[in-house]
């Protein structure tokens, strides 16, 4: 299956699985400056719960206090359950992130 993201230079990529999700998403947050947008109501909820996206998440929001995350997720019931390492961040950061 295929998805279609346009990153911030206007670039078009087709992502092909989890691996380059997840690729493409530290790309993003390693690349945000001061917040990160996301509307993902069709990615794959273990993206949500990789340890490294959720790791350059934890850092982003550590190291720069005034960065933001707000992401439009399918509802909680669909993601909540398979995704205990995103949920554990959001209790602890929870001032950072917006759902």
């Amino acid at each position: 299956m295929s998805e279609k993201t346009t990153l911030d230079s206007g670039q078009r990529m087709a992502i092909e699985g989890l691996p380059e999700a997840r690729g493409a998403l530290l790309e993003l947050l390693r690349d945000s400056r001061r917040q990160l947008l996301c509307y993902s109501p069709l990615i794959d909820e273990r993206l949500y719960d990789d340890a490294q996206v959720v790791e350059a998440l934890r850092q982003k929001l550590v190291r720069q206090p005034r960065w933001r995350l707000a992401l439009l997720l399918p509802p909680t019931r669909q993601w909540r359950p398979a995704c205990p390492c995103l949920n554990a961040l959001l209790e602890r950061l929870s001032s950072a992130i917006e759902l």
